[in-house]
C-alpha cells in the first residue's frame, strides 16, 4: 500500500469540506475526509490517506475555492494541546 492515515492541521481555515484534495507541490497526494473545527477553533483537522513519501510534518496545500491553504500532515493520534 502506498498510502498512510494521517491527520491534517489547517491553521485559519474553518470551511473546509470532506473531499477537498490535499497537494505537495504540484501532486495531489491525498483527500480531506471527516474535517472537523480545531480544538481552539482556530482552523480546521481532518484525515487524510496520504502517499507515502508525505511525512509526518511535512507541509502540504489544500486547494479550496481558488486558494492554495497552507496545511500540515500530523501523526495519529492528533495532539490537541499546543
Amino acid at each position: 500500500m502506498n498510502r498512510k492515515l494521517r491527520g491534517i492541521e489547517i491553521p485559519d481555515c474553518r470551511e473546509l469540506t470532506d473531499g477537498v484534495e490535499v497537494f505537495s507541490g504540484n501532486k495531489a497526494v491525498g483527500t480531506l475526509t471527516s474535517v472537523a473545527p480545531s480544538a481552539d477553533g482556530s482552523g480546521s483537522i481532518a484525515l487524510s490517506l496520504l502517499r507515502h513519501e508525505v511525512a509526518n510534518g511535512d507541509e502540504v496545500q489544500i486547494h479550496w475555492n481558488g486558494q492554495s491553504i497552507p496545511a500540515w500532515a500530523r501523526a495519529l493520534p492528533l495532539d490537541p494541546t499546543p
